[in-house]
């Protein structure tokens, strides 16, 4: 149930209130690194965080073209270690490929611009997998 947080507590998340220069796209963030647990503790946030298993967050917001698609965040609880930075390294590498993905389905899903979109697919010995129409145009 995300209400009481959409309805309340999402203009106190941390993540939503932290610096635009730390919202950098497909890079990630964790919440330790945006808000100290004292902080966290001490603020209205914190009643959020009693409703939830985990004190732990890692997230990156993704994007594609410029343009943010979607947030993607990892969760663990109080008892577990916070994320290192070989797990941040692992998410800042997904994040790109999962940005384009949504980016290329969002672009795709619109019919006057689905025409124009040439599709190549290689492999990694860059033997070409997929073509599409246009991009045999």
């Amino acid at each position: 149930n995300t209400a009481p947080y959409l309805e309340h507590y999402a203009a106190f998340d941390p993540y939503v209130r932290r610096d635009p220069s730390l919202l950098a796209l497909n890079q990630t963030a964790r919440l330790s690194d945006v808000v100290s647990a004292p902080e966290l503790d001490h603020s209205e946030f914190s009643d959020f965080m009693t409703r939830v298993p985990y004190r732990h967050a890692l997230a990156a917001v993704t994007g594609f073209n410029g343009q943010a698609n979607a947030a993607f965040s990892l969760h663990r609880r109080r008892d577990e270690a916070d994320f290192r930075s070989e797990e941040m390294a692992m998410v800042e590498r997904i994040a790109p490929h999962l940005g384009r993905a949504l980016g290329m389905r969002q672009w795709l899903a619109n019919p006057e611009q689905r025409d124009d979109a040439a599709l190549l697919a290689l492999a990694g010995n860059g033997e070409l997998r997929f073509m599409n129409q246009t991009a045999q145009r």
